[in-house]
């Protein structure tokens, strides 16, 4: 039985409650966008998502090496974790780079 009440189902986005008062995320304004951003995309139930950096540096008008820079710090900060691509954990789309949410 699906629980969220379908006037509301995807207006809200589900982030780590620790993101809110990390206050390495304070102090970088663009590190915290992103992280949300990347969590709009990220499915409710697995926490799974891929999206091109072409594509994050369009929706938040920024370039594309800062995507990856602040990606790469999320990574280190134990916010997402990569999936290459090719990986055995990825059963679709295998041709793009995708990502887990760690909460």
């Amino acid at each position: 039985m699906n629980r969220i009440n379908p006037a509301i189902y995807g207006k809200y986005i589900v982030i780590p409650k620790r993101a809110v008062g990390d206050p390495n995320l304070n102090k970088n304004p663009v590190l915290f966008q992103i992280l949300v951003t990347l969590c709009s995309f990220a499915s409710n139930k697995r926490h799974r998502l891929f999206v091109s950096q072409a594509h994050l540096s369009k929706k938040l008008m920024k370039h594309q090496s800062t995507i990856s820079r602040q990606i790469k710090m999320l990574v280190k900060m134990g916010y997402l974790k990569v999936l290459r691509k090719g990986s055995p954990l990825i059963k679709f789309n295998q041709k793009s780079t995708h990502y887990i949410v760690l909460f």
